[in-house]
C-alpha cells in the first residue's frame, strides 16, 4: 500500500516556529530524518513519519502544549498554493469546504475531512489513522487549529469554535481555550471543529467565480494526475477502505469504479504481484491494528468498520492473517 506523505513545507514550518519559540531549528530538521535535498523542495512530498518525528522533537524540546496552537497562528492558507486559492476564491465557504473533500489528496494522503450538519450547527471533523504517538497526536490538533485558522483568514475575522480533540487535556489548556475562543473538550471521540452552520452560506473575502473557476479546474487536473500514477494496487486499496463500512466490496463493484472490466483487474493485481483478495485483507488487516492500538474501540465496532458482518468472523480472519486473536494483539 502507498505511504502516506505531506509536503516538506510542512517539516520546514514546524522547525520555523520552534525556532521562533527560541529552540533549535537544526534539531527538528535532524529529528524528521529529512536531506538538505529534499528540504530545497518545499512542495514535494515527504514521508509523514518525518513529520511526526518532527513535532515529537518540537514537543519534547520546547515541553510547551501550547505550541500547535502557537504554530497555526503563523499558518496561513497560501502554504497549499493550488489548494489554497482554490479554498480562497470559492463562492461559499461551504464550497470552500468542499473543495478541501474533493482535492485535499493533492497535499496529503494521509488524512482527510468529513462534514456533518444537525440543525443549527455543523461539525468539521479530521480523521487520520494510525498508532497514536505523541507525533500524530499534536499533528493532528494542529490540522484542526490549521483549519480554524483558515476559517477566520478566509472570513477575515475572528470566529469562535467548539473543538473537540481526542488525546488527554494538558496540565494548562489556557492557550487553546483563547486560540479557539470556547473551551476545549479533551479526550472526546473525535478531532472536530463545531461550528454555526450559518457560517457556510457567508462569502469568503476573495471570493471570485472566474477565479475560483480557474482554480477547481487546475485541482481537478492535478488530482487526475495523482489518480493516474496510482498503481492498480494502490487504486484498489484506496477504495476498498473507502467501501469497507458498507460490508467488504466485491470486486466488481471495485472494478467498475476503476473504469476496468472484472478480469482486467484480477489480471493487472496479478502483475503487479498481487490479487484483489491479497489487497482486501491488507487493508483490513492494516485497519484491525490500527483500531487495535487505539484501545478506544470494542471488537464488535471494529469488526463492523472492516466490513465483517459479524464478531466472529473478524476473529477468525485475524488469527488467519496474524496467528493471533484480536484480543491478544490488543493486550499486546
Amino acid at each position: 500500500m502507498a505511504f502516506a506523505t505531506l509536503p516538506a513545507i510542512f517539516v520546514i514550518a514546524v522547525a520555523e516556529a520552534v525556532a521562533a519559540r527560541g529552540g533549535a531549528r537544526e534539531e527538528i530538521v535532524a529529528a524528521s530524518g529529512l536531506t538538505a535535498a529534499q528540504l530545497a523542495a518545499p512542495e514535494a512530498p515527504v514521508p509523514m513519519q518525518a513529520v511526526f518525528a518532527a513535532w515529537e522533537r518540537a514537543m519534547r524540546l520546547l515541553r510547551d502544549a501550547s505550541f500547535p496552537v502557537f504554530y497555526a497562528q503563523r499558518f496561513e492558507v497560501e502554504r497549499y498554493p493550488l489548494l489554497g486559492f482554490a479554498i480562497m476564491t470559492a463562492p461559499t465557504v461551504r464550497e470552500a469546504f468542499a473543495r478541501v473533500m474533493r482535492f485535499s489528496a493533492i497535499v496529503t494522503t494521509s488524512g482527510h475531512w468529513s462534514k456533518r450538519e444537525e440543525g443549527e450547527l455543523v461539525t468539521l471533523v479530521w480523521h487520520r489513522e494510525g498508532p497514536r504517538t505523541l507525533g500524530q497526536r499534536v499533528a493532528n490538533e494542529a490540522a484542526v487549529a490549521e483549519a480554524v485558522r483558515a476559517l477566520r483568514q478566509i472570513l477575515g475575522r475572528e470566529l469562535a469554535v467548539q473543538v473537540r480533540l481526542r488525546h488527554q487535556a494538558p496540565p494548562s489548556s489556557r492557550a487553546h481555550d483563547d486560540y479557539f475562543g470556547a473551551r476545549v473538550r479533551w479526550a472526546a471521540d473525535e478531532d472536530a471543529i463545531e461550528l454555526p452552520r450559518a457560517v457556510l452560506d457567508e462569502a469568503p473575502r476573495f471570493a471570485n467565480l472566474a477565479m475560483a473557476s480557474y482554480f477547481d479546474a487546475q485541482a481537478e487536473e492535478r488530482l487526475a494526475a495523482l489518480r493516474r500514477a496510482e498503481t492498480v494496487r494502490d487504486a484498489t486499496a484506496r477504495l476498498v477502505g473507502e467501501l469497507l463500512v458498507s460490508g467488504e466490496p466485491g470486486v466488481g463493484v471495485v472494478a467498475r469504479q476503476l473504469g476496468m472490466s472484472e478480469r482486467s483487474l484480477r489480471r493487472a493485481l496479478a502483475d503487479e504481484g498481487t490479487s484483489f483478495r491479497r489487497v482486501v485483507d491488507e487493508v483490513r488487516l492494516h485497519r484491525a491494528q490500527t483500531l487495535l492500538q487505539e484501545g478506544e474501540h470494542a471488537l464488535a465496532e471494529i469488526a463492523f468498520a472492516l466490513g465483517f458482518s459479524e464478531h466472529a468472523a473478524f476473529t477468525r480472519a485475524f488469527k488467519r492473517w496474524t496467528g493471533k486473536s484480536p484480543q491478544q494483539t490488543r493486550r499486546r
